[in-house]
């Protein structure tokens, strides 16, 4: 299919928890419109729709790490080092095992809804567009049944998802922050004006990305400003 995305979001009268899978997209997206590689029957590919009731738009940043933490801890407890990379890629190391795109639909200042795209890297061994990319099967080298990662990974959803549906906001941005990939000493950035060295010093409540200079100033990113070095 093109995308489960869409896919899930032409589905008249679908209520929340329903899942969308595919074993090959060939419209893939990440963030803002970038592609995602996944090849044919080998990851799991899936959308997620969610009505977060009476969630405040100004909150919305919080859904993403619940989606963030969700995909990190089926991995940890699975005995893989898993870290958040801002604002809700995951990485073991170095390399990219998920990455998450959310579609929300607001009235107001409510989010009504929204679809959770998750891209989860089970069981591809080589990257042909992706380089920084690594697989459960890399790591473990062995094949994977996927059908029982994503129950697992949705039973994690679960756990996460009702702690933002009791409002444990500070539960969720302190369990987000632990995670933090490079979450501490000086690390290279790149944004308009070029490269620097810079400190993580927080995640806003909003999401956005608070870095310390070598020079001491503080600057604030907004997704897509800047960009992680490797």
């Amino acid at each position: 299919m093109p995308s489960t995305q869409r896919a899930l979001g032409e589905l008249r009268d679908a209520h929340e928890g329903c899942v969308v899978c595919a074993d090959y997209q060939s419209q893939g997206r990440g963030q803002q419109g970038t592609s995602w590689e996944s090849e044919g029957g080998k990851n799991l590919l899936f959308s997620l729709l969610l009505t977060p009731a009476h969630l405040p738009t100004t909150h919305l940043f919080d859904l993403s790490r619940t989606a963030a933490l969700a995909l990190a801890n089926y991995l940890i407890d699975n005995k893989i080092d898993a870290k958040i990379k801002w604002a809700n890629d995951i990485f073991v190391g170095e390399k990219k095992i998920a990455g998450i795109l959310i579609e929300p639909t607001v009235r107001g200042d409510r989010v009504l809804q929204a679809i959770v795209g998750v891209g989860f890297n089970v069981n591809q061994q080589q990257f042909a567009t992706a380089p920084l990319a690594t697989s459960i099967s890399l790591i473990a080298n062995k094949l994977h049944n996927k059908e029982e990662i994503l129950q697992g990974i949705l039973l994690q959803f679960s756990q996460w998802y009702d702690m933002l549906q009791n409002e444990e906001y500070q539960a969720i941005r302190e369990s987000y922050t632990a995670l933090l990939y490079r979450k501490t000493g000086l690390h290279r950035y790149r944004a308009e004006g070029g490269e620097f060295l810079a400190e993580l010093v927080k995640i806003s409540d909003s999401g956005d990305l608070m870095l310390q200079k070598t020079t001491g100033k503080t600057c604030t990113f907004r997704f897509k400003q800047v960009e992680f070095v490797h």
